[in-house]
């Protein structure tokens, strides 16, 4: 995990094999302060063992939810919204 000195928020994530290849990395950028916190509304997914594809997420328009216990449960994945 590679995080920026000064604000300690995370910059990258290298994601390794056994064998200590570069399986996956991602990348945090777009910092924005949501919901009372600075957070990464960009986060890009390097996959190096597919030719170094790129996947990037941008959010935008975070809110609170509450959620329920009953979603933590394994046997409960199929079934949630």
């Amino acid at each position: 995990l590679h995080v920026a000195a000064v604000s300690h928020r995370p910059l990258k994530a290298v994601f390794l094999s056994g064998a200590g290849k570069p399986l996956k990395t991602l990348v945090f950028e777009g910092y924005q302060t949501v919901l009372g916190r600075s957070r990464p509304m960009r986060l890009t997914i390097i996959e190096h063992i597919r030719g170094n594809a790129r996947t990037t997420m941008t959010y935008s328009g975070m809110r609170l939810v509450e959620t329920p216990a009953a979603w933590f449960n394994p046997d409960y994945l199929e079934r949630i919204p």
